[in-house]
């Protein structure tokens, strides 16, 4: 059993790797770079995530995302006082990794300007975006409790995990920016100094882990 502070700085380092490379990436392909596609934005999120799975998966669970955190919370999975410690400090990777990007992007001009920040485009409405960004996470939160949490999968629970959330950013970045995350709207947000998608990101995520956790507890679970 490891204890709390060796799962916060893996939390800490995982969540500080996951916007770095992924919101990275999206700041990138602001540049008019032709490399960054949606499909290896897509990529560089979820193959973190999946290396940072194999890697400290066995001292924290790696959720690196609060949605995440709150749907094991529901399903009972993870103590209210390291829940809420997880959080905060998945927070502040991510905020630490959203200012490294913006000084290593300071001189990049404005195509990279937002940090690979999330929102929703024009000719989509907000909520139909938002209840998008809900039911992707809803489909993650399940994938984790049913690979991971419950082992269902085994070793092969980091590649189901990673690979949703490469195929939910292939999809919803085009439309939303793909967040799929509280923290992924929160780092490049508060370093830009937009910080108005925050709170509906916010909310539809979390949303989206709580219903996820609720059907994984009262109908999905085979546990006694």
């Amino acid at each position: 059993m490891y204890s709390l502070p060796k799962k916060l700085l893996v939390e800490l380092i995982g969540t500080f790797a996951l916007i770095l490379f992924g919101a990275g990436s999206g700041a990138i392909s602001g540049l008019g770079s032709t490399l960054p596609t949606m499909t290896s934005i897509a990529l560089a999120h979820g193959l973190v995530v999946l290396a940072c799975a194999y890697s400290f998966g066995h001292i924290s669970g790696v959720h690196l995302n609060p949605a995440i955190t709150v749907g094991l919370w529901v399903a009972k999975k993870i103590p209210t006082t390291d829940a809420l410690a997880y959080i905060v400090t998945q927070i502040i990777g991510s905020i630490v990794a959203g200012f490294t990007l913006a000084f290593v992007f300071a001189d990049a001009g404005p195509g990279a300007a937002g940090l690979g920040a999330v929102g929703i485009v024009p000719g989509v409405s907000v909520i139909g975006g938002l209840l998008l960004e809900g039911i992707c996470v809803f489909l993650l939160v399940s994938v984790v409790l049913q690979t991971a949490v419950a082992g269902k999968a085994g070793q092969l629970a980091p590649l189901a995990i990673g690979m949703t959330l490469a195929a939910s950013i292939m999809f919803l970045g085009p439309i939303t920016g793909a967040a799929i995350n509280p923290v992924r709207a929160i780092g490049p947000a508060v370093a830009n100094g937009d910080m108005q998608w925050i709170l509906p990101y916010c909310l539809a995520t979390v949303l989206g882990g709580v219903v996820a956790g609720l059907l994984y507890t009262y109908v999905l679970s085979d546990e006694k």
